[in-house]
This record gives C-alpha cells, sequence and structure tokens, in this order.
C-alpha cells in the first residue's frame, strides 16, 4: 500500500532540514578552518620571538659578558664560566614537571607563567654582584626556560597540521640560533656601551622578555579540540587528562617509541653541545688564530639556521621522517669525525667545509621534536610528558658528554670525535630507524 501524502511531504521537509543542518555544519567548520589558517602565524610569530628572544639571545648574552662581570665584581672569570653548567642542571630538574603540568592543565597557563618567572629572573642576573646571587638568578631563569623549550612542539601541533609539523618545528628552532648569534655578536659590546654595562644589559634583554609574556597572554589562545585532529576521540583525550602524573609517565614509558625517542635525542644533543663547548678552546690550543677558534661555531650556526629551514620543509614534502633524519645524523656524525682529524693542521681550509656541513646536517634535528605529537600513543595529550622525558635525558648528556670529552682531549682529538661524532650522532641516527615511522606518507597508506 502507499503512504499516506502527508507521510510523504514529512519525509520530504526532513531531509531538507538535514541538508540544510549538514550545510550549516559544513560551512562552519570551513570557517573555523579559515579562521585556524589565519591565526596560526600569529602563533607561530609569538613562537618565533620567543624562541630567540627569550631563550636563545637571553642564554647566549652570558658567556660574552663574563670577561665585564669578572673585571668590576673582582671574580675570577674560571668561577664565572662554571654558571654555565647550572643551565642544564635546572633543566634536568625541570623538564619532565614542566612537560606534565603543561599536559594536565594546557600550555596557556604553564607557559605563560614560565614567561613571567623568565623576566624577573633574568633581570635578577643584572641586580647582584656576587657570585652566590648571580649563579642562584641564572639556575632560576634556566629553569624557567625549559618550560617553554618543552613545550613549544606542543603548541604547534594544536595549531598546525600534521603536513608542516617538521616545518614549522624546524623554523622555531632556527629562531633560537638566530637569536643567539644576535645576542653573542652586540651585547657584549653595543648594548653594553649603549645601556651603561653588563648588569643593565640583562635589564635589557628582560625588558624585551617581559614584551613577548605581553604577545603571548594577549595573542595566543588554548586549543583544546586539537588532539581529535590526530586521530583522538574526545572520550580518550578526556581519560588523558584525568589520569594523575605518574600514570601519564606510565603510560608513555609503556609505548616502545618513547625509549628510542630519549635515547635518540640525548644523544644527539650530547654530541652538540660537547663540540660547540670544546671545539673553539681546542682550536686555540692546536695553534689556531682566536679569530679563526670564534668563528667556528658561528659558522655552524649559521649554516644550521639554513638547514632548520630546509631539512624539516623536506621531511614535510616527502611526507617521510625515520630516513630523512637518519641519514642526516650519520652525515653529522661522518663531519664531526673529519672536523677532529682536519684541526690537527692549523689553516687547513677543508675544516670549514665540514663545520658547513655539520651545521647543516644539524638542522635535522626538529624532525624528532615532531614524532611525539604524530605517534597516536603519545599525541598532543602526552607531547609535553614525553618531550619533558626527552629534554631531561638530553640535559644528562649534555652535562657528561662534554665532561667526558675533555678528558679525551689530553689523550688524542680523534677520541673526542669519535665520543661525539660516532656515539652520539651516529648512534642516534641508526636508533631513527628503529622508530614508528609517521610521516604522512606512511599515515595515509595505512
Amino acid at each position: 500500500p502507499r503512504p499516506p501524502p502527508s507521510s510523504n511531504r514529512r519525509q520530504r521537509q526532513m531531509c531538507i532540514r538535514d541538508r540544510r543542518m549538514n550545510t550549516n555544519l559544513e560551512d562552519e567548520t570551513r570557517e573555523h578552518e579559515s579562521k585556524s589558517s589565519g591565526y596560526k602565524w600569529i602563533v607561530f610569530g609569538v613562537m618565533f620571538a620567543i624562541m630567540g628572544i627569550v631563550l636563545g639571545a637571553n642564554w647566549m648574552v652570558m658567556p660574552v659578558l663574563f670577561t665585564q662581570m669578572s673585571e668590576t665584581t673582582g671574580i675570577a672569570l674560571s668561577t664565572f664560566q662554571t654558571i654555565w653548567a647550572l643551565i642544564p642542571l635546572a633543566g634536568i630538574l625541570v623538564c619532565l614537571p614542566a612537560g606534565l603540568l603543561a599536559d594536565k592543565f594546557g600550555v596557556y597557563w604553564v607557559i605563560g607563567t614560565s614567561l613571567i618567572l623568565c623576566t624577573v629572573f633574568g633581570s635578577m642576573r643584572g641586580l647582584f654582584s656576587s657570585y652566590a646571587g648571580i649563579a642562584a638568578a641564572t639556575f632560576l631563569w634556566g629553569g624557567s626556560s625549559y618550560v617553554f623549550m618543552v613545550n613549544y612542539p606542543k603548541v604547534i601541533g594544536q595549531w598546525f597540521p600534521p603536513n608542516q609539523l617538521a616545518a614549522i618545528n624546524g623554523l622555531v628552532m632556527a629562531a633560537y640560533s638566530i637569536g643567539a648569534a644576535v645576542g653573542m655578536s652586540i651585547s657584549g659590546t653595543m648594548i653594553s656601551a649603549a645601556v651603561g654595562g653588563w648588569q643593565n644589559t640583562y635589564h635589557f634583554w628582560a625588558a624585551l622578555t617581559g614584551l613577548c609574556t605581553v604577545l603571548w597572554f594577549l595573542l595566543v589562545k588554548e586549543r583544546r579540540d586539537a588532539a581529535s585532529d590526530m586521530g583522538k576521540s574526545q572520550e580518550a583525550i578526556a581519560a588523558e587528562a584525568s589520569i594523575g602524573s605518574m600514570s601519564m609517565v606510565a603510560n608513555i614509558m609503556k609505548v616502545r617509541d618513547s625509549w628510542y625517542l630519549i635515547a635518540i635525542f640525548s644523544l644527539l644533543m650530547g654530541g652538540w653541545i660537547g663540540i660547540t663547548g670544546l671545539f673553539p678552546s681546542m682550536m686555540e690550543q692546536l695553534g689556531w688564530p682566536r679569530a679563526d677558534a670564534n668563528n667556528s661555531m658561528a659558522v655552524a650556526t649559521v649554516a644550521m639556521i639554513v638547514g632548520c629551514a630546509v631539512i624539516p620543509t623536506l621531511s614535510d614534502w616527502i611526507g617521510r621522517r625515520r630516513w630523512i633524519f637518519s641519514v642526516s645524523m650519520i652525515l653529522c656524525g661522518l663531519a664531526t669525525v673529519l672536523m677532529f682529524l682536519s684541526v690537527k693542521t692549523p689553516g687547513n681550509s677543508m675544516l670549514w667545509v665540514f663545520l658547513t656541513v655539520l651545521g647543516f646536517m644539524a638542522g635535522a634535528m626538529p624532525i624528532i621534536l615532531a614524532i611525539p605529537v604524530e605517534l597516536k600513543a603519545i599525541g598532543i595529550g602526552l607531547a609535553g610528558t614525553a618531550v619533558g622525558l626527552m629534554n631531561m635525558g638530553s640535559n644528562i648528556t649534555g652535562f657528561l658528554f662534554p665532561l667526558a670529552g675533555m678528558s679525551m682531549l689530553k689523550m688524542e682529538p680523534i677520541w673526542s670525535g669519535l665520543l661525539f661524532g660516532g656515539v652520539g650522532f651516529v648512534l642516534a641516527g641508526l636508533l631513527a630507524l628503529m622508530l614508528t615511522e609517521t610521516g604522512a606518507k606512511a599515515t595515509s597508506k595505512s
């Protein structure tokens, strides 16, 4: 029997209403995506400024001011140089809690509070004339600065799609090198002369940190639904947010890739910190001009800025992570060994080629910070804790590798090269082959 006309009319009306609702929903989705598309670049700009000014310039301003600080306070230069070790020591203590807090309560207030503390403690470095006061302020500043270092990949994961994660991580990390280069080049001379000494130089950079803090609070928002973009249900996101801190750590350590990520990041950062800390002084001891020794790491840093922009972007474009990162780290290791061989002959022009290769290939480092966000077992919800564990490990090796390298230099420079290049970079590259591929091509096939 045919349905009554009224029933057909009702069904047609319901179909039309459903189509309108779907159309409205699609319009809202497109509107949200278009807003996010423009807004994410505002987030990127703020994070670029924070990484360059708050971390890069504020961190690397210290070594170029140590001589002035020693002259005005009467404290030995070697005593001030021990302050340098307090920053990674603070990182060992702070990295894991920083990631846990961001995963538990969100990045907006956790990073915002840390930026306020960076402003206060950064300025306090210029308030004291005693070693104890400067050391305490530096330790507190170092701990506060690591909060952003740990959690910036989580912010990137909230606002950028998977096919841009490595490239944006690379550009933000490049900001650190740019800020460090600017801070080292002008703080001890131009800025110090303009503001009246090393104490006011610290206040100057603290004021710029305060400006970055204001930009963070005014322009950056927390995106709570970002984890759903990575394939997680709202129920899973809520469950992650409700568990305790130790349960978060336990959940991450159950993931096989977490162990590889911690080992890889620890090894490569141990190698990089060891080279940047020891290589210039070793060049002087072997008879190279002081200007060449000072420029050695500047060459590597400039090459790294270019590498950070190129290699992660290439990884996003190809849609692969493991092989690009692995090959880059192995080439870093080979360049390091060749550097330590060629440095024994003062004036050897090939040294500058190997320094350039090292810096450029080290630009692959940001790729490893994109992987925790992309792994389904970790994702944006637990990325802060995961990257916190990775940074904690890297601060331990960043403390131990230079000590071991100094001991090996007394025997033969090549042994330090094998430690930093072979154990640091090459082993990190080989371990990367054990990671789950999280690139866009691999995930689209699965």
